[in-house]
């Protein structure tokens, strides 16, 4: 991995208040997180976390898409998760007593992401119930994304690409009308 400190703007405490996860934060708050944050650009196919190394902070996707892996014990890589600007990853390892990443995070398209510090967001998790609840009802949604993609991995290739095109449509910034029609393409598929 060689991320590139990107000369962007930082963010702002604004920027923080329209994310689900930190709303019901105050500004305050925003600012704490925010203190001494970096921005990185990265081209696609980069890895932004290897699993088992020590957390330095928590990963905010500004743009682009990542993937969050694992690898089994044959080498065959599990694909937890697909996330998208507005997203978080890392935050496991705040979680966890080791600090230690879970799991790799890759990108799959050039991505700019904000490294928030992991020491304040862990203060700030202990310290406020909302974060906690924000973070617990994250973490709920992606656990049943998970068993979503776990159920479908007996399912024919087709299905699970279709399924997989649904999600990243999903992540998509961009509107349109291709999730529609995906959506009901699936349907009929799982209809057979």
């Amino acid at each position: 991995m060689s991320p590139i400190p990107a000369p962007l703007p930082g963010l702002v405490p604004g920027d923080l208040a329209q994310l689900s996860l930190f709303a019901d934060l105050d500004a305050d708050q925003h600012r704490r997180l925010l203190e001494n944050h970096r921005l990185l650009n990265l081209e696609a196919d980069q890895r932004l976390v290897l699993e088992q190394d020590e957390s330095q902070g928590v990963f905010l996707v500004r743009s682009g898409l990542v993937k969050v892996r694992s690898f089994d014990l044959d080498g065959q890589e599990t694909v937890l998760a697909l996330l998208g600007a507005g997203e978080i990853c890392g935050e496991m390892a705040v979680l966890n007593p080791d600090g230690l990443r879970t799991a790799d995070v890759v990108t799959l398209t050039p991505v700019r992401v904000a490294v928030l510090r992991a020491a304040p967001f862990g203060a700030l998790l202990r310290a406020d119930a909302r974060l906690a609840l924000a973070l617990a009802r994250l973490q709920a949604r992606r656990l049943q994304a998970l068993n979503q993609r776990l159920r479908l991995r007996g399912g024919d290739a087709t299905t699970r690409l279709l399924a997989t095109l649904v999600e990243l449509d999903r992540k998509s910034t961009r509107l349109n009308s291709s999730h529609t029609v995906i959506s009901y393409a699936v349907f009929c598929l799982k209809k057979k």
